[in-house]
């Protein structure tokens, strides 16, 4: 089955990720304008990722994927040293240039916690995303995929009643404690009971669960309701609606190729914007002497954007490359079968 709403959906979140970037900076570095009316809500964007994310992990887990975890990390971590190694030579002509002190600690994408000059600003979503590769990839191996949506479940009702009983704000980056029951679990975790509930919707255990998630959903957003957190389990639970809505749309219709292309290149953009962001302002500042304002700010989008698309291909190319590299190393070897010699 194609995902092509899917894939344009990764598109138009990365795009939005941009846009309410550009609002931050604008609003912390110059005069924001008509970037004020931004809503604020897109900062929830990464729950519509995580939920993605999850449904294409139970997906791959279900099937037992071969190489799931060398596989997962080739998708990351090429073009993520790629893009560092692109915006230290872009701020090199700025006055935030990059540090390099702690490179190896930011380059491993391991949840250390606080204490890491990230250089990119958005490496605290791939911290939470390999964490949820590294425990995929444990439910891969022969025998333990059946066990992955129990785990799932257990594992949510675990974040439920943590955020219940103790809440704590969701942390930016964490450690190997507190990332089990960050707030920011829900949207994987929910994203992955898609994928099954889609495969198991004949079952009546299936509406059991379903009603007995949907109750513990509705409890723990009665309890953050004091504390403003309410709205990330709201936004999960749009996110995994809009997930399961676009998968039955495939059905009937297809996204336009532009988009769903551009889908493929999110990945890029997502990492490159924040330092063409820096760099656009911090380069308007000084050849115009003014602050940034929102003509700045859809000069910063547009190159977000191009760059996005032609370096885009060149991630799209180095993924195809490793991942077929790896296929055949990984390969198993046929065992040679011995000829017993005729009498």
């Amino acid at each position: 089955m194609t995902y092509t709403h899917i894939q344009a959906l990764r598109g138009l979140l990365c795009i939005g990720v941009a846009v309410i970037h550009v609002k931050i900076y604008l609003l912390r570095q110059g005069e924001p304008s008509f970037f004020i009316h931004v809503p604020d809500i897109l900062g929830g964007i990464p729950c519509a990722f995580f939920a993605v994310s999850g449904y294409f992990m139970a997906f791959l887990v279900d099937r037992n994927s071969p190489n799931f975890l060398v596989q997962r990390l080739v998708r990351v971590y090429p073009m993520y040293v790629i893009v560092i190694a692109l915006s230290f030579l872009l701020r090199l002509f700025t006055d935030n240039q990059m540090r390099l002190d702690d490179l190896p600690q930011v380059l491993s994408l391991l949840p250390h916690g606080t204490g890491h000059n990230y250089k990119l600003g958005i490496e605290w979503t791939l911290l939470y995303e390999i964490w949820y590769y590294f425990l995929c990839a444990i439910f891969c191996r022969k025998g333990w995929t059946r066990y992955f949506p129990a785990f799932l479940l257990a594992w949510l009702f675990a974040c439920i009643f943590m955020n219940t009983v103790s809440f704590y704000p969701p942390p930016m980056l964490p450690n190997v404690l507190n990332i089990w029951f960050s707030v920011w679990n829900v949207s994987f975790i929910l994203g992955a009971l898609v994928y099954y509930f889609m495969q198991r919707s004949s079952e009546a255990t299936t509406y059991m669960w379903t009603g007995y998630v949907l109750l513990g959903m509705a409890a723990v957003s009665c309890a953050l309701i004091a504390k403003m957190y309410t709205v990330l389990y709201v936004l999960s639970g749009v996110a995994v609606a809009l997930l399961w809505g676009l998968i039955k749309l495939e059905k009937y219709c297809s996204s336009p190729k532009l988009l769903v292309q551009y889908g493929d290149y999110s990945y890029t953009l997502y990492l490159l914007h924040t330092n063409v962001i820096l760099v656009t302002f911090d380069r308007w500042s000084a050849f115009t002497g003014t602050k940034p304002g929102p003509i700045t700010g859809l000069i910063a989008l547009v190159l977000c954007i191009g760059g996005a698309w032609f370096l885009g291909q060149v991630d799209v190319n180095v993924h195809a490359r490793l991942r077929k590299w790896v296929s055949a190393k990984l390969k198993p070897k046929p065992v040679p079968v011995p000829v017993r010699a005729e009498s």
